[in-house]
């Protein structure tokens, strides 16, 4: 079973998985809108599962995470308006923890083979190197991945 498999299973016995899939229409639109060209796995994502149920600024599942539809990404500096941040408008929010409590971005490029670290709001590095890793760990219920500690720790 594929990662994306396990992912949509997982979010189909807490019933969040989400029925209404992005379309490869809205993938080349959002890559078009934002100069960016989404890298397989990320494409798949979107075409496989789409985020949960409910997606931007919900409380879904057990651990209270929204995982955000295709058209509810916003870019960092959109999200916080805030533009501080290196790469805000390259770091793409994709996922929130209890209504924005804090919140999860990939960077994406205009190169799909480009790596896709995940950073989270609260922190000042990337949590995984990249998109697959962080779904591995949300997946396997890893602590770095669900509740990230400060930074220090290696990368997974």
């Amino acid at each position: 079973m594929t990662i994306l498999e396990q992912l949509r299973a997982y979010w189909e016995r807490q019933g969040i998985a989400n029925p209404r899939l992005a379309t490869t229409g809205e993938l080349a639109a959002f890559e078009t809108r934002h100069d960016v060209k989404l890298p397989p796995l990320i494409a798949d994502y979107f075409l496989a599962v789409n985020g949960t149920k409910e997606g931007e600024c919900m409380m879904e599942g057990e651990d209270l995470i929204s995982f955000w539809h295709l058209d509810q990404l916003k870019t960092v500096k959109e999200h916080y308006q805030d533009d501080s941040i290196a790469d805000a408008n390259r770091l793409f929010v994709f996922a929130d923890h209890s209504i924005d409590c804090y919140s999860w971005a990939v960077r994406l490029s205009s190169d799909p083979s480009a790596d896709t670290p995940v950073v989270i709001s609260y922190l000042d590095r990337p949590i995984a190197r990249t998109f697959e890793a962080f779904l591995d760990g949300y997946l396997r219920r890893e602590k770095w991945a669900l509740y990230p500690d400060p930074p220090g720790k290696p990368l997974p």
